[in-house]
């Protein structure tokens, strides 16, 4: 990847060249935390075909449009950007049990259990 996303239908564009989600995601938050802008998170992504980075991408975008801006982008409550079964992001019990409680909104009701730091940047 030669360049930072700027919004999470670009970090799905570099999912699918075969980019890491992970850096393409960590570099798109930089990005938006530097100048937060709600044209950011307002296009659909393209679906992955992985079903937890597509929900992923929409808690994603629930949780920065809500907290910065008071709105949710529609595409973001569609079915399929939801998860049927939970989904966490520890395999210990303790690790399991730590996402339950610190999980923010928008990714737990997308039953994806991650813990609390997975939109926060150094």
């Amino acid at each position: 990847m030669n360049f930072r996303p700027l919004s999470l239908k670009q970090v799905a564009q570099c999912t699918l060249s075969g980019d890491s989600t992970d850096f393409a995601l960590s570099n798109f938050l930089d990005e938006f935390y530097r100048q937060p802008r709600l044209e950011m998170l307002l296009e659909e992504p393209p679906v992955t075909g992985e079903h937890v980075i597509d929900c992923y991408l929409a808690a994603t975008a629930d949780e920065l449009g809500t907290n910065f801006f008071g709105q949710v982008p529609r595409w973001a409550n569609l079915p399929h950007r939801h998860l049927q079964e939970p989904h966490f992001g520890f395999s210990t019990p303790l690790g399991r049990a730590y996402a339950l409680i610190a999980t923010p909104p928008a990714f737990r009701e997308r039953n994806l259990f991650i813990g609390e730091d997975a939109l926060k940047r150094a």
